[in-house]
């Protein structure tokens, strides 16, 4: 078994970079998957569901993995395996009415006619290279061109025109699927720039090329960062708490400054950071008071903080009902008052809305 090729997320220092897809629409991948057989669309457990229908369409059972995926000419799809073959034969009653051998331009050519049981017939040839073979060699090459023919005849006569296993050989490059859904390629089947080959052609050039910016200082190592003590982290969290920063809200503007915590920040970038924070420090969360309006003339104050309450008494804005327990306030008198409950550190909302201005007569 080969190497297997290792994809690597975008944005990354790995040898090998993926190359990013389009996303595609539902309606896209039913077309590749129903029109142009590339099953690459579909999901793991999308794939599952399609292998099952397909083997119930064929009767086949599924437990004995009758079929396997392969990527094909940038197609993921389906190929036949040694069980997809000896089923459809015990299925459909196929079996085997001549058989033909020759040898021709170094190559042992089996052809086969086959017939199911309703007297339907089909042909089929296989054929594998004999060169230089003998002995053991040479019996295993025929035995394998008789197979080949065999299952080619089996699956034509069943109308399947899949790709048998016995034909992976004569395939230049294909790739196989593993259990999870990754394609990886076999020695000698691999795409150009795919494979254990371009990989170390790929990490040489890297490797060289950080050479390069090491020999001239360019690298985190040649520079030789320098990073915060613990003293330095202590005195930084002491001086954002003090100017009212919560620990999340300082992680997050980190990130953003993009550091992923106090031990990536430079020496040299120290004073900065805390300057930044210093200078964008949170607002303090304001207060709110409401007035609930209850005619065009009068509103209620359910809740009437003391500093403003005594400052309310003295520019008489307000009146307190002792009977309802609650506060007034003409609509003249409102402008005044919200200037004082801002100063206060307050916001007023009026509920509802008054339908006319301050003052203006019914």
């Amino acid at each position: 078994m080969g190497a297997k090729r290792k994809v690597a997320p975008t944005k990354t220092t790995a040898i090998v970079k993926r190359q990013e897809a389009r996303q595609i629409t539902i309606p896209e991948a039913v077309e590749k998957v129903l029109l142009q057989g590339d099953l690459s669309p579909l999901n793991t457990e999308q794939r599952l569901d399609y292998y099952k229908k397909v083997c119930l369409s064929l009767g086949l059972n599924p437990l004995t993995r009758p079929l396997e995926y392969i990527a094909l000419n940038n197609k993921l799809t389906l190929y036949a395996r040694k069980d997809c073959t000896d089923q459809l034969r015990h299925l459909h009653g196929v079996g085997v009415t001549n058989l033909s051998r020759e040898y021709q331009n170094d190559l042992c050519l089996v052809t086969v006619q086959v017939q199911d049981r309703t007297g339907r017939t089909d042909a089929a040839t296989g054929a594998v290279p004999i060169k230089n073979l003998a002995g053991a060699e040479l019996a295993n090459a025929i035995m394998k061109a008789e197979t080949k023919a065999k299952r080619r005849a089996t699956l034509s006569l069943c109308g399947l025109g899949m790709l048998d296993e016995s034909e992976l050989d004569a395939v230049a490059e294909y790739g196989l699927v593993t259990a999870r859904g990754r394609v990886y390629y076999e020695e000698g089947h691999e795409p150009q720039g795919v494979g254990a080959k371009a990989a170390r052609e790929v990490a040489e050039r890297k490797i060289a090329e950080y050479q390069d910016l090491k020999a001239q200082g360019k690298t985190a190592e040649a520079r030789q960062v320098k990073t915060l003590t613990q003293a330095q982290i202590r005195r930084f969290w002491a001086v954002v708490r003090a100017e009212g920063w919560k620990d999340a809200a300082v992680i997050e503007k980190l990130k953003e400054l993009g550091f992923a915590s106090t031990k990536d920040i430079p020496d040299e970038q120290y004073d900065r950071i805390v300057e930044t924070f210093v200078k964008g420090k949170p607002k303090p969360a304001r207060r709110v008071m409401r007035l609930d309006w209850q005619d065009a003339d009068v509103a209620h104050i359910p809740f009437m903080p003391k500093p403003i309450e005594e400052q309310a008494k003295c520019k008489d804005y307000a009146t307190f009902l002792r009977e309802k327990k609650v506060w007034i306030i003409g609509a003249t008198d409102v402008q005044a008052f919200t200037e004082l409950a801002n100063g206060c550190g307050y916001d007023v909302i009026e509920t509802p809305a008054p339908t006319r201005e301050p003052g203006q007569e019914v």
